[in-house]
């Protein structure tokens, strides 16, 4: 099994995301499954170990233990940034994580220090995963480290 590391911030990522659309805009399609040559990260990992895991499984819902906490075809997006707020104000509140202020454009924000992992399943969408990437970097929420991982299960 591989292991997938991302160094780069979100703001990075998405830039990367934004740039390759205008790239490849007549060959990229969001409703595309994630490729299937990316494998589940190690979650026992001790030096990739995040505070936080976000599922996407196969029927392309957002679960965080266990729990759907967004549904793509059935939720507004705003259920998703209500989601991540309350996450992150329960581990500013226990302590689970730090923050640091980071310039954004301009704009001083305090984001969260600890990596978040975006686990998908090998059939889920694109567009769910730009989806979660975009309520994660909103202001106010910060998720700032972002790992992301492909879950394909063994026939």
């Amino acid at each position: 099994m591989g292991t997938i590391r991302v160094g780069a911030t979100l703001p990075a990522l998405l830039a990367a995301f934004a740039g390759c659309a205008e790239q490849h805009a007549p060959a990229l399609r969001t409703d595309r499954a994630l490729p299937v040559y990316v494998s589940r990260v190690d979650r026992d990992a001790p030096d990739v170990t995040p505070w936080l895991t976000v599922d996407v499984d196969c029927d392309h819902a957002v679960r965080y233990e266990d729990e759907i906490i967004f549904d793509p075809f059935v939720d507004d997006p705003i259920v998703l940034e209500r989601a991540f707020t309350s996450l992150r104000e329960a581990a500013l509140d226990a302590g689970d994580v730090t923050t640091m202020p980071q310039n954004l454009d301009g704009d001083w924000q305090y984001v969260i220090r600890e990596a978040v992992r975006l686990e998908g399943h090998k059939w889920s969408l694109w567009s769910t995963h730009a989806q979660i990437l975009h309520a994660a970097s909103r202001p106010g929420i910060g998720f700032w480290k972002v790992q992301m991982a492909l879950f394909v299960p063994e026939d």
